[in-house]
């Protein structure tokens, strides 16, 4: 499981191992210079690395690909060595991989390639001397001591060559990479922009209203934005899908942003760290407010992408040293007691009898119907502006008689044909009528019909159809008829009349051509009370079904290999199954909540240490009586009527941080 904290690194970093998944004793470092240096540390998907005051390299959280370094794929929550670098100038991290360069300019990355490689020990980069290394959401940028620029993909430590040079960019003076836009700054203070590309760079542009510019900051996240500086004012570039030009806006008056990823901006201001959120597909800002704990800080680094898998990370570093961190506790380096998640009661919901939860790039909410009718959501929804909504807002209707939602939205029923659904879009009303039974898919439902058949709509189309199997239909035919079914937005998995088995495949749902097949690649033959699917665009999913047993048991599957069932230990009772907040949560009959992440399996395997990684029951949950989640937070209907949620701050309702921060003492900057 992801949960979000914030945690404290400080005092001994001689305390980190190369090797050991726990260090064992502390060792005084160094005194810690005057002011940290640019690149004291970075932040990837959901690992970050660090030069300690010794001028060596640790790197601590997720590690799946091997992008701590340390030579295996084995998670760790406290940070340690990367084995053979000394004399380290900077680090840099991604989604999949790290890169870090010495005081002579010299560079080693490891970590994954983004298709299923990974090498998880350094390898020494060919490369003239460096200034400063940049790593974007796949790809990395050095600026050469000369003034050059080159760029490579992960596939390099792999496969062998160089680094592309981009002889556009001779003189630049600074770089900022990004996952779909790269920007360099030209002598004068013009911008020259290109997109990253595994043949290199490609759209090569230099933008004909840029001049005067003395910063450059890029989004390493989906929205292909771009901040730069000019004449003490800060402006917001984003680029338009259409057609490859800039969508100019200025960002508030006054705000000087240090950080950027595709949901937020972060500024140093006099009571630490202060973040605006940013809508990535609109110019929509939210309202600044302080990352709690970070007086002080002279520096902040955001996540190389805030993906709806998984709470933003972030760090943040002081003038001791020491480094704060936030986003998922797996990936704060505190310490397996972090991993631990405390749940928050909602203040003023006490009435609530469903609980539900939406999932789409531009709308990540939960939702819940009172017993007067009335419906409250709280966290992003979309056609609200895209700027989370930290506490629950009514959405004005006071007939509503049950609640239903999927990746697009949540629809709400207000009579036996009044639906009125909610999405990135305004409300939209339809007539389509759905039961306790339908199962939504991609911002419609399927149901059964008596052939046992499933018969999908969306809300636009009005009427349920049955599309041809050639068609990447959300329940492939081929399977059967049905007893029950549980799709989702690329994939899902079904119970057959005929035998009580289970059938799961992969799609890419209603529309484009399959990931993998449309029709049946797996079935698992234990009979089942409940199955969630982890959302497709999860990138580091090693799970993607996990199923109550009618025995009480969670067994959990990949669409990567059908042929291992891996049962979790520790739950013997569990009633019912929810995904979101980047992992599995399970409820248990008692009324307890167990939650797990989806990268347990890898760490399980005979090559790692045998753990099953962070599972935990949540703290002051004893009577959850329904479980929703999403890609940013988990919540329980509790049997009192309240509502309890952990995971992202801004998606847990209560309008502050979920918990307090944790301290510990592992490494000095």
């Amino acid at each position: 499981m992801r949960w979000l904290g914030v945690v404290v690194l400080a005092a001994c970093q001689s305390g980190i191992p190369s090797t050991p998944p726990k260090p064992t004793a502390p060792i005084t470092n160094a005194a810690p210079p005057a002011s940290p240096l640019l690149h004291r540390f970075d932040v990837g998907f959901t690992h970050a690395c660090a030069r300690t005051s010794d001028a060596r390299v640790a790197c601590w959280g997720q590690n799946e690909r091997g992008q701590l370094g340390d030579g295996t794929r084995i998670d760790r929550y406290t940070p340690v060595l990367v084995p053979g670098l000394t004399d380290i100038e900077g680090v840099a991290a991604s989604d999949e991989h790290s890169c870090a360069w010495s005081t002579a300019g010299t560079v080693w990355c490891w970590g994954g390639n983004g298709v299923g490689e990974y090498t998880p020990n350094p390898v020494r980069i060919e490369i003239p001397p460096v200034l400063e290394v940049q790593a974007g959401g796949t790809d990395t940028c050095a600026l050469l001591r000369d003034h050059g620029v080159r760029c490579w993909f992960p596939e390099l430590w792999h496969s062998g060559g160089s680094p592309s040079d981009v002889p556009e960019a001779r003189g630049a003076t600074a770089i900022a990479v990004g996952r779909y836009t790269t920007v360099a700054l030209m002598p004068g203070g013009t911008v020259l922009r290109w997109m990253p590309s595994t043949s290199g760079p490609t759209d090569m542009t230099k933008e004909p209203t840029l001049t005067g510019v003395t910063r450059v900051l890029a989004d390493r996240g989906f929205s292909a934005r771009f901040l730069v500086e000019r004449d003490g004012t800060w402006l917001s570039y984003r680029m338009s899908p259409e057609n490859n030009t800039a969508i100019t806006v200025p960002l508030p008056t006054g705000f000087a942003p240090r950080a950027l990823d595709e949901l937020q901006a972060c500024e140093l201001a006099g009571g630490g760290v202060r973040c605006m959120a940013l809508n990535p597909e609109t110019d929509a800002f939210g309202t600044p407010a302080i990352i709690d704990n970070t007086a002080g800080a002279v520096d902040v680094k955001l996540s190389s992408t805030a993906p709806l898998s998984t709470p933003p990370m972030g760090c943040a570093s002081f003038a001791d040293g020491s480094l704060r961190c936030w986003g998922p506790a797996t990936s704060l380096g505190a310490g397996e007691r972090s991993t631990v998640e405390r749940a928050t009661d909602i203040p003023g919901l006490d009435d609530i009898v469903e609980l539900t939860s939406l999932d789409d790039d531009a709308a990540t909410a939960t939702c819940a119907r009172r017993k007067t009718g009335h419906v409250v959501c709280w966290g992003e929804l979309g056609y609200i502006g895209g700027i989370p909504l930290r506490t629950p807002r009514d959405l004005g209707i006071r007939d509503a008689i049950a609640l239903i939602a999927d990746l697009d939205g949540v629809c709400v029923a207000r009579g036996p044909k009044k639906v009125t659904c909610y999405s990135d879009k305004e409300p939209l009303d339809t007539t389509y009528r759905f039961t306790a039974t339908s199962a939504p898919i991609n911002g419609g439902w399927c149901d059964l019909d008596k052939r046992g058949i499933a018969m999908c709509t969306w809300p636009a189309e009005e009427k349920p159809t049955e599309q041809p199997e050639g068609d990447a239909h959300p329940v492939p035919r081929s399977v059967g008829p049905l007893r029950r079914i549980w799709p989702a937005a690329s994939s899902g998995c079904a119970e057959r009349r005929s035998d009580g088995t289970l059938a799961c495949w992969f799609t890419d749902g209603r529309q484009g051509s399959p990931t993998f097949n449309d029709t049946i690649t797996g079935t698992y033959k234990a009979s089942v009370v409940d199955v969630a699917t982890m959302p497709n665009y999860t990138v580091y999913s090693d799970y993607d079904f996990c199923f109550v047993q009618t025995d009480g048991h969670v067994a959990c599957i990949s669409t990567m290999s059908f042929d291992r069932i891996d049962v979790l230990p520790g739950v013997t009772d569990a009633v019912e199954i929810a995904v979101g907040n980047g992992g599995f949560c399970a409820r248990t009959k008692a009324g307890r909540v167990a939650c797990w992440s989806e990268t347990f399996r890898r760490n399980a395997e005979p090559t790692h240490d045998g753990s099953f990684g962070a599972i935990a029951f949540i703290e002051g949950i004893d009577d959850a009586a329904h479980l929703a989640g999403n890609a940013h937070a988990m919540c329980a209907l509790r049997a009192n009527g309240h509502v309890a949620c952990w995971g992202h701050r801004d998606h847990i309702g209560t309008g502050t941080a979920d918990r307090g921060p944790t301290t510990v003492s592992a490494l000095k900057l």
